[in-house]
Order: structure tokens, then C-alpha cells, then sequence
């Protein structure tokens, strides 16, 4: 069963569960193209959690800057036009709205106090060099970060944007070493072939699916772990060990999968976990 990438937003709302919705001030602090045009430079605000006391509410700002930086970007060409109309519906505007910026609305909220700096390549930008450009940027920020790429992929190779070229593991192989990448996360599938790749590059652990990729709902639960463990690793680890249980309580995930005339059982013996490939032991 093939199920598109963007679907789990669509699904969230189509439940009535959630509808994500574009982050506003309290999450984000500032957004600004980057002077190359390939990226924009969102700066998310931080929250003072020391201030959450029974039901007080924790203060948000700029008090502190999080440990790292990262780099965001969502693409899928493939399924927009399915649920234009939907998605024009749900929202109650004729406006258009991209399953990628849903993505992005969903999971701001949960890169807050994880990220400081995202650089976010448009759905409709990534390329080699795009990729290449918001790579420099961060790694002169001289601050540990990340790569999320949530795109489609086959066999060393990362589905790129309309119009550009597929980014290969030869683009890859062209950057410079980099010393301050941490962790990459490929939803793609065959992601696990580029995995040696970002490793030699010097990413610390990457995280990707062998084959084809079905288990779009690991990086909801991969998020809210890595923040709290602080290690790729060890946030895999929690979550392999946890994620069956928590779906089968969820009664979000138990109406997301009734929508897709799946059972729990169904769904798990076809959604392997992530690979992890680390060079941290």
C-alpha cells in the first residue's frame, strides 16, 4: 500500500483532530531571505520553562538561544494537486495551500527550545544548490545542526524540486567536510543508501529508511524524544521501544489509521523504523 508523504497532515485535519496552523509570534521570532535567494532564515523563539509551575503558563522569548541550528526542507510534487481543492475547503480560503508548508506548520511547534536558527528551503527551491548554500550557512554559524529532508528519493538519490536535477550522492560528495553537522534525518525511500555518504561528510548519526518508506508518522514521536534526550541515539532508541504502545493509545492514530482501513498490527508489519547509522558509540 502506498501512502503519500504529505498525507499525515491531511489526515490530522481530516479527522478534526488538529489543523495546523502557520506559526505565529510566539514561536516565531524573525524570517528573512537569506542574500543568496536559495533559503529563509527563520529564528524560532525559545520558552522559559522554569516558569511552568501547576497551571501557569511558560513565558516565551528571546531568553535564551537553543543548542542548535537546522535545515528544513519539505517537498512533494507528486500529491499537491489531489488535495488542492481539500485543503482550500479545510483552511475556508481560495488561497492555495502546500501540503510541505502544513508540514512545516506542524512541526515548528515542536522544534522550539531544539532549534534556534532554521534555515527552510522552499518547496519549490530544492536543488543541489540550494541544499549546498543553506549547508554553508550553517556550518558558519559555528553552531552544531541538523538536516530534516522530508522529499521522496530513490536508490542515492534525493528527490529535488521541479525543474532541478535530482540531488545525488555526487552533490553530496562535492561539499566540504563539515564539522558541526550532527544528525540528518531522510524520510525518502532508498534514503539508507546516501546514509555512508552524509557519514563521511561528517554528520555524527543519520537516520533512514531502507527501501520503500511507509512509516510517515515516526518523525511525530522522533521530535518530542530527541528534544527531551538531547541524543539522536538515544531519542531512537526510546522511540523504537515506545512508539507501537503510544499509537495503539492514541486515539488520533487509531482515527488516522480507520481512515486508512488499516489495523495497528497491519500497519506496523509494513512501517519498519528508521535505520540508524552513527559514528557516536
Amino acid at each position: 500500500m502506498k501512502i503519500a508523504l504529505y498525507l499525515i497532515p491531511f489526515l490530522l485535519f481530516c479527522t478534526g483532530c488538529l489543523l495546523p496552523k502557520q506559526p505565529n509570534h510566539i514561536i516565531i521570532e524573525s524570517t528573512k531571505w537569506h542574500e543568496s535567494q536559495e533559503f529563509e532564515v527563520v529564528k524560532l523563539k525559545t520558552r522559559d520553562l522554569t516558569s511552568l509551575r501547576g497551571n501557569t503558563r511558560p513565558s516565551f522569548g528571546p531568553r535564551k538561544k537553543a543548542p542548535k541550528n537546522l535545515l528544513f526542507a519539505a517537498v512533494d510534487e507528486t500529491v499537491q494537486g489531489q488535495f488542492a481543492e481539500r485543503l482550500q475547503e479545510v483552511y475556508r480560503t481560495q488561497d492555495e495551500i502546500r501540503l510541505e508548508d502544513v508540514s512545516w506548520w506542524r512541526f515548528a511547534p515542536l522544534m522550539m527550545d531544539l532549534y534556534d536558527t532554521v534555515a527552510k528551503i522552499p518547496y519549490d527551491n530544492l536543488s543541489a544548490k540550494s541544499l549546498a548554500d543553506a549547508i554553508e550557512f550553517l556550518e558558519a554559524e559555528g553552531k552544531p545542526f541538523d538536516i530534516i529532508l522530508l522529499t521522496h528519493g530513490i536508490p542515492n538519490h534525493i528527490t529535488s524540486s521541479g525543474g532541478y536535477d535530482l540531488i545525488s550522492y555526487k552533490d553530496i560528495a562535492a561539499l566540504p567536510a563539515l564539522k558541526q553537522l550532527d544528525m540528518v534525518f531522510m524520510q525518502g525511500c532508498f534514503s539508507e543508501t546516501l546514509a555512508p555518504d552524509w557519514i563521511k561528510l561528517g554528520a555524527k548519526t543519520v537516520l533512514s529508511y531502507e527501501g520503500w518508506n511507509r512509516n510517515f508518522f515516526y518523525i511525530d514521536f522522533f521530535l518530542p524524544a530527541y528534544k527531551k534526550q538531547g541524543s539522536a541515539a538515544k531519542a531512537f532508541d526510546s522511540v523504537n521501544k515506545s512508539i507501537q504502545e503510544d499509537m495503539t493509545k492514541s486515539l488520533l492514530y487509531k482515527k488516522i489509521l480507520e481512515e486508512l482501513q488499516m489495523s495497528f498490527e497491519e500497519y506496523f508489519a509494513i512501517s519498519p523504523s528508521p535505520i540508524l547509522d552513527t559514528t557516536s558509540f
